[in-house]
C-alpha cells in the first residue's frame, strides 16, 4: 500500500505563507491529505474553503490558541477541566464550531512531564467534555511534551494510562500531540529515535499494554528552534522523515517549525521558502504504508480489594472465597489494586471487602475519584441496615405504560432458571429515547454477557445507583450514548428503543437488582427486585402529554394545498420572499413541500417526503442552492427515504434519524461530495395553539421541530414549524441560530389567486 508525505508547516499570522493556499488547492485536486500545525488559525481557512467548496479529503488542520495554554497543575480537575474547556471553547472560530468533528485541538504546549499522572487524568475529562459537548463532537490532542520528552515511565502513570485507555475506546475524537526535534542543524535524524522517531516509544508501550495506537499530530518538527540546513539537504532529509512518518497510519500530520518569526533567526523565511517544494515532493512521492497493529486482547480482571483490619485469619478465608470464585486476585493495597484493574478490560472491576472499615472507605473514595468500576462485599462486617427508601426519579421511556409484569410467563422463563419474567417491560416505540430512571454510575455497556456470549438482554446498560441497587436497562439500539464510567443522572437520555436479544418487538426491558435482596418465591435468584414500585412516584420522561399525530402538520389535506409567500430575514434585514406550497401524489404516499417559482415557466425547488411504517420519512431536496440537490438514504443499505420523525409524538419527544448524505450536481446528476453517515436528533420542541408570523399574520395549529446534532439539545441547529390551518399547510417558517436566518409566512392567498407551483425536473425527478 503506498500512502502519502504527511510533514507540512508549522503557522502563525505573524508567519510568511507563500504558496501555502497552492498547495492545498493542489494536494486537495489530487485526493492527497494535508496537514497544517497552526497558532491562531492560521493556514485553516484555506483547507476549510475546499471543505466548503465540497471536497472530502480527510485533511488534518491542528488549531492551537493564542496565549497561556498551560494546565493548573495539580488542580481539582472537577472543577479545572471543565474552565480550561470553556476558556479553549472561547478561543473558537465559527469554521472550528462548523468542522468540529475534522479540526483538532490541541491542548498545552510543552508541558512538564513530571505532572504526567495529573495531566492524564486533567485530559482525559477535558476529552469527555469536548466528545460529549453539546456543540461537538471536538477532537483532542493534548500534551506537546517537548523533544526528547517524555520518559517512558511517564507514559505508565495511572493518569496517562486512563488517557491511553480512553483513545484506545475513542480513537477518531483522542489524540495525542508532540513535538520532535533532532537539536542537529545540520541532520534532522541526529540521535533518532531518541529525538525524532520518540513517537516509537508510546506505540511500543501500547503494544505492551494491548491498546491501540493513538493517533498523532507532531505539531512542532524540525531540526533546530533558529535554523535549517541548505534547502538540498532539508528537501532530501524531509522526504526521508516523509518516508518515516507514512509507514505509521497513526501519525495524521506534522508541521516544520517554522513559517513564524523566531527570535530574529530568520528561520521564516528558510522555511517557507520549502513551501513550493514540499508540494511537489507530496504530488510526485508515494512511500510504504505499514500494518496498523491490532491490540492484544485483554482479559475481565476482578481484584479482591481486602481491608489493612483484617486479621491473618481473615485474610486466609477471603483467599479461600476467591480462590472458589473463579480464583479471583486478593490484595490489601488499594494501589496494587488500581494497577491490576488497569491492565484489565472494559468489564473489569475492584470488590471491596467489607467497605464500612476506615481502610476501606479510602479506598472507595480513591477509586470512585478517579471513575474506577467497584462493588462491594460483606464478609465479616454486617450492611448497614436502611430502610426501603430507593425511589427511581424517571420513568425511562416516553409512553407510560407496562407491557409484561415481574414474574409473568413462568412457561417463557423456567428454561432460563427464573420462577417468572425477571423485570418489566414498557412500551417504547423503536428509536425512541430512553431515560436514565435514576443517577447512578455506568458499570456495563454491552450485547454480551460476563462470560462473551450474546446477551438475551441484547445491547444493554447497567447502572449502579451506589446504594446497593443496578438497573439493567436492555434491547436498546447499538447507538448507546453511554459508555463504562460514566456517571449519569436522572432522566439523561443512555440510548434509544430497540430490537437486540430475545425481543420480539421493540420496547426496553428494565431489570432492578439489589444486593442481598431475595424475592418471595426466588430464592433460586437471589438479588431480583420487582421494579414497578419503585417506580411508583417517578415522573413522567421529557415525552409529555398526548399523542400528537404529526402527519396533518406536514401533508396537505388535498391534493394542492395553497399558495403563500415565506419572507427570510437575517438579522431583522428582508432577503426577500418565495412562494411555498404543499403538494401530494394523487397515488403514492408521496408528498412535497415546494419552494420558490411562478407558475410553468419558472418551476420551484422541492424537498420529497412520504409516510410509511409509522415514520414520516426523507428522500431529495432540491432547495439547497448552488445549483446542487442532496438525496438522504438509509445506512448500511442507501435505500432511498430515511426515517425523520415518527408519526406521533409527544411534546418533548425525541427521535433519531440516521442518514447517508449524498450531495449531486443538478445539471449532471454527478456525485459532488458523500455519501456521509451522519446522526440527526429531532424533537417535537412544542405544540402553538397560535403563531405569529409576519405582517400581522396569526396561522392557527402549529407545531415546533428542533434539528440538533446532539442528544442533549444544548445546541439547535435548526427550528421548523408546520401548519394544519388550512390558508397555510406545511412548512411555515424556520429559524437557525448558527446563520441567524428566520424565516416566516409573509403573505396569504386565496385559492386560485396564482397557479399552482410547477415542480422542477431534471435526472432526480
Amino acid at each position: 500500500m503506498d500512502g502519502y508525505n504527511k510533514v507540512f508547516f508549522h503557522m502563525s499570522s505573524q508567519g510568511i505563507r507563500t504558496g501555502w493556499g497552492d498547495l492545498v488547492r493542489a494536494c486537495d485536486a489530487a485526493g492527497i491529505p494535508v496537514s497544517v500545525m497552526s497558532v491562531g488559525g492560521e493556514g485553516i481557512g484555506d483547507i476549510v474553503a475546499q471543505w466548503d467548496a465540497g471536497s472530502t479529503v480527510p485533511h488534518v488542520p491542528v488549531f492551537r490558541p493564542n496565549g497561556n495554554d498551560v494546565p493548573p497543575y495539580g488542580a481539582n480537575i472537577e472543577t479545572a477541566a471543565p474552565e480550561w474547556w470553556a476558556w479553549m471553547k472561547s478561543q473558537f472560530s465559527k469554521e472550528i464550531y462548523r468542522y468540529h468533528d475534522r479540526i483538532v485541538i490541541k491542548h498545552g504546549n510543552e508541558l512538564d512531564k513530571n505532572q504526567s499522572d495529573w495531566l492524564g487524568q486533567f485530559f482525559t475529562r477535558v476529552a469527555k467534555l469536548a466528545m460529549s459537548d453539546p456543540d461537538g463532537p471536538f477532537i483532542t490532542a493534548p500534551f506537546g511534551f517537548s523533544a526528547g520528552e517524555p520518559e517512558q515511565a511517564d507514559w505508565i502513570t495511572p493518569g496517562m494510562k486512563e488517557y491511553l485507555y480512553l483513545a484506545h475506546s475513542f480513537p477518531y475524537y483522542v489524540y495525542i500531540c508532540l513535538h520532535e526535534y533532532s537539536l542537529d542543524a545540520s541532520n534532522i535524524f541526529a540521535d533518532s529515535p531518541y529525538n525524532v522517531g520518540r513517537f516509537l516509544m508510546l506505540f511500543s508501550i501500547c503494544d505492551e499494554l494491548g491498546l491501540r495506537r493513538p493517533n498523532i499530530v507532531l505539531h512542532e518538527v524540525g531540526w533546530e528552534l533558529g535554523d535549517i540546513p541548505d534547502t538540498p539537504t532539508a528537501m532530501a532529509q524531509l522526504n526521508s522523515l516523509a518516508e518515516l512518518y507514512a509507514y505509521y497510519p497513526e501519525i495524521k500530520g506534522a508541521g516544520i517549525w517554522t513559517t513564524q518569526p523566531y527570535n530574529n533567526t530568520g528561520i521564516e523565511k528558510k522555511v517557507s521558502a520549502l513551501i513550493p517544494l514540499v508540494k511537489e515532493m507530496t504530488l510526485n512521492n508515494r512511500y510504504p504504508v505499514g500494518e496498523t497493529v491490532p491490540p492484544e486482547p485483554k482479559h475481565k480482571v476482578v481484584v479482591y480489594k481486602l481491608a489493612q483490619e483484617h486479621t491473618r485469619e481473615q485474610w486466609q478465608e477471603i483467599a479461600d472465597i476467591a480462590h472458589d470464585d473463579y480464583k479471583r486476585t486478593q490484595t490489601a493495597s488499594h494501589n496494587d489494586a488500581e494497577t491490576m484493574y488497569l491492565e484489565g478490560n472494559e468489564e473489569s472491576y475492584i470488590v471491596v471487602i467489607d467497605p464500612e472499615l476506615a481502610s476501606q472507605q479510602h479506598a472507595i473514595q480513591y477509586f470512585a475519584e478517579r471513575g474506577y468500576m467497584y462493588q462491594t462485599k460483606y464478609i465479616f462486617t454486617e450492611p448497614p441496615t436502611q430502610p426501603e427508601t430507593f425511589k427511581y426519579s424517571v420513568w425511562p421511556t416516553v409512553e407510560h405504560r407496562i407491557t409484561q409484569y415481574f414474574g409473568e410467563h413462568p412457561e417463557n422463563y423456567n428454561k432460563y432458571g427464573f420462577p417468572g419474567h425477571e423485570g418489566i417491560d414498557l412500551a417504547a416505540p423503536l428509536g425512541s429515547a430512553i431515560y436514565a430512571p435514576e443517577g447512578g454510575v455506568v458499570i456495563k455497556v454491552s450485547d454480551k454477557t460476563s462470560s462473551g456470549n450474546l446477551s438475551n438482554y441484547g445491547q444493554h446498560v447497567i447502572i449502579d445507583h451506589e446504594n446497593g441497587y443496578y438497573t439493567t436497562l436492555g434491547h436498546l439500539r447499538y447507538d448507546t450514548l453511554v459508555q463504562v464510567g460514566d456517571r449519569v443522572d436522572a432522566s439523561q437520555i443512555i440510548g434509544y428503543s430497540g430490537n437486540t436479544g430475545n425481543s420480539y418487538g421493540a420496547h426496553l426491558h428494565l431489570t432492578l437488582k439489589k444486593d442481598g435482596y431475595v424475592h418471595p418465591g426466588w430464592e433460586c435468584c437471589p438479588g431480583y427486585k420487582d421494579p414497578l414500585p419503585h417506580l411508583q412516584s417517578a415522573q413522567i420522561p421529557p415525552g409529555q402529554g398526548e399523542l400528537i399525530y404529526l402527519v396533518p402538520y406536514l401533508r396537505p389535506a388535498d391534493l394542492r394545498g395553497r399558495l403563500y409567500e415565506v419572507e427570510t430575514k437575517i438579522d431583522g434585514v428582508s432577503h426577500g420572499q418565495q412562494r411555498h406550497q404543499s403538494q401530494r401524489d394523487a397515488d403514492s404516499s408521496i408528498f412535497y413541500h415546494t419552494k420558490g417559482g411562478d407558475g410553468p415557466s419558472h418551476p420551484a425547488e422541492w424537498e420529497q417526503l412520504d409516510i410509511q411504517d409509522g415514520h414520516i420519512r426523507r428522500y431529495i431536496d432540491t432547495s439547497m442552492g448552488g445549483g446542487r440537490y442532496y438525496t438522504l438514504t438509509k445506512q448500511g443499505t442507501d435505500e432511498p427515504f430515511v426515517d425523520w420523525l415518527l408519526t406521533s409524538m409527544r411534546i418533548n419527544q425525541v427521535f433519531v434519524s440516521y442518514p447517508l448524505v449524498t450531495i449531486h450536481n443538478k445539471d449532471t446528476c454527478n456525485m459532488v461530495s458523500g455519501p456521509d453517515a451522519t446522526t440527526d436528533y429531532l424533537k417535537l420542541a412544542r405544540k402553538h395553539d397560535t403563531f405569529e408570523c409576519y405582517n400581522g399574520i396569526i396561522l392557527q395549529d402549529v407545531i415546533e421541530i428542533h434539528w440538533s446534532k446532539s442528544p442533549t439539545f444544548e445546541r439547535v441547529e435548526e427550528k421548523y414549524f408546520y401548519s394544519k390551518d388550512p390558508r397555510a399547510e406545511g412548512l411555515v417558517g424556520w429559524g437557525s441560530l448558527v446563520s441567524g436566518k428566520v424565516a416566516r409566512v409573509s403573505e396569504l392567498h386565496d385559492p386560485g389567486q396564482r397557479p399552482d407551483n410547477f415542480r422542477e425536473t431534471g435526472c432526480f425527478s
